[in-house]
């Protein structure tokens, strides 16, 4: 790393990661991007922004880039292990079913940084009509209805971590309280959806 402070150069934005034993390192947006490409910068990599000393994750940094398969936590094989310091993971208590990304998709995905995998996800599964799933299984259970439900679960299991990645939260008490609130919405969503889906389906 060294000469990595030579990076930020007059008028340019610079930021600073953490070695393993605290060194702080400078680099620009295209220093990070070059090390996230060689999987020494991950999502939850601890960044600080030269101009405010804001620290935050490496998602929360505007014009980085992360694969899909970062997102979904799918490191290859090659990929180094992170030489910089992280988050700390989501704790087992802190885990658990988000009805919040469950119900809303690609609406919670947005609020949560992440558009690629949400509208990707929400926007060929979030926008099926109601009643042309309650039609389908009036007449029969569908493979697109399995897909449907099974894609919804995902997000509902790894919603909160997820969520944490995001990097919006400065704890992880924050965080449990905002998807508290966003659980308790789309648990009544669902609910009123699924009590309609079955009278839809009655008739």
């Amino acid at each position: 790393m060294t000469g990595s402070a030579a990076l930020a150069t007059k008028g340019e934005k610079s930021f600073s990661v953490f070695e393993q034993d605290g060194e702080k390192v400078l680099a620009n947006l295209d220093q990070l991007q070059a090390w996230i490409c060689e999987g020494l910068v991950t999502l939850n990599t601890w960044i600080e922004d030269g101009a405010t000393s804001q620290q935050m994750g490496a998602i929360s940094v505007k014009g980085l880039r992360f694969k899909l398969t970062d997102h979904l936590g799918l490191r290859g094989l090659s990929r180094k292990e992170p030489r910089f310091r992280e988050r700390p993971p989501l704790t087992e208590q802190h885990r658990g079913f988000n009805w919040g990304a469950f119900t809303f998709t690609w609406i919670w995905g947005f609020n949560h940084r992440k558009p690629g995998l949400f509208a990707l996800l929400g926007l060929s599964l979030a926008f099926i009509p109601y009643w042309q799933v309650a039609h389908a299984a009036r007449n029969r259970i569908t493979a697109a209805l399995l897909v449907f439900l099974l894609i919804r679960i995902i997000l509902g299991c790894c919603g909160n971590r997820w969520a944490w990645e995001s990097g919006r939260f400065e704890s992880m008490e924050k965080m449990s309280s905002c998807q508290t609130i966003w659980g308790r919405v789309g648990f009544t969503v669902t609910a009123v959806i699924f009590v309609w889906f079955l009278w839809a389906a009655s008739q």
